[in-house]
């Protein structure tokens, strides 16, 4: 008798393991899901929450544009995989250089965007909102 107790929660065990394995993994889908952003809700123009106001505009055929400064110029945008890179085009002191700088895209909706680089959060508000 006590082989057959044995053989009934080995088989519970492996039951509940496997439950417990399909949860999880669909979890992870749910939450991978979740975090796929709608592109449609970058373009416009973003207003920088900080005191540097670094405002900027993205438009649907992938330009980009600083709303208010002379020196750091964006000028194209793209996302994937829940980053937004910028290629930005820094003039000064006769100087220039272009680089790409890439965002974890921390939160998006149609009004708000916050930005993550390292471990610096960067927050915009949409225009019109």
């Amino acid at each position: 008798m006590n082989w057959k107790n044995n053989i009934i929660y080995l088989l519970l065990l492996i039951l509940t393991i496997s439950c417990t394995s399909q949860e999880v993994r669909q979890e992870k889908e749910n939450l991978s899901a979740k975090q796929t952003i709608n592109t449609k809700h970058l373009i416009g123009s973003w207003k920088d929450k900080s005191s540097a106001a670094l405002h900027f505009s993205l438009f649907s055929d992938g330009s980009a544009r600083s709303d208010n400064m002379k020196t750091l110029l964006y000028q194209k945008w793209s996302a994937k995989d829940n980053k937004l890179t910028l290629t930005i085009k820094s003039i000064g002191n006769g100087n220039s250089s272009v680089s790409e700088e890439i965002f974890d895209i921390y939160k998006l909706d149609k009004e708000c965007l916050i930005l993550k680089q390292d471990h610096i959060i960067f927050e915009y508000s949409k225009s019109g909102y």
